[in-house]
């Protein structure tokens, strides 16, 4: 029981870099740009762009060495890929992956310039390869993809 309570907790420097994500992506949010010239951006707020980059670029290279390794042992079978996507889900690619996405998206519908020119969204794109091998070992992944693009309702007439 000790041992799981332990795991459950985000070590300090997981919860460090969640609050340096949310940080930079709070420093890109427009706010109040009354006055502001469109598709001008401030040497500060490119800097912020810039080290947005570099941080995806991190973040990614570290989710492109896990999840080769985290596909091959999934494959062996189901009680493996359910292990190991308890693991990736208390690594960094389950913590700040999916808000980085969320947040990057968010930016990309407020501010798509600011966006282009920080260059963070063709690093993200290079992991979809490597999220689509893992997620087609998951088990009932047919009945899932069927759910998700029939319309509701329209699979229980036949």
């Amino acid at each position: 029981m000790d041992h799981e309570h332990c795991s459950k907790e985000r070590s300090a420097s997981l919860d460090l870099l969640l609050r340096f994500q949310r940080l930079l992506v709070s420093k890109l949010y427009p706010g109040d740009c009354v006055g502001q010239v469109p598709n001008t951006y401030s040497p500060d707020l490119l800097g912020v762009g810039s080290l947005l980059k570099k941080y995806t670029a991190l973040l990614c290279t570290h989710i492109g060495d896990i999840l080769p390794v985290a596909t091959s042992i999934a494959s062996t079978s189901h009680r493996h890929f359910a292990e190991v996507s308890r693991v990736v889900d208390g690594d960094l690619t389950g913590i700040l992956l999916p808000e980085l996405v969320v947040s990057v998206v968010l930016l990309l519908s407020k501010n798509a310039g600011l966006m282009q020119e920080a260059g963070a969204i063709p690093l993200l794109a290079g992991l979809l390869e490597h999220l689509d091998r893992f997620n087609h070992l998951a088990p009932g992944k047919e009945r899932d993809d069927n759910e998700d693009l029939a319309w509701p309702g329209i699979m229980g007439m036949y």
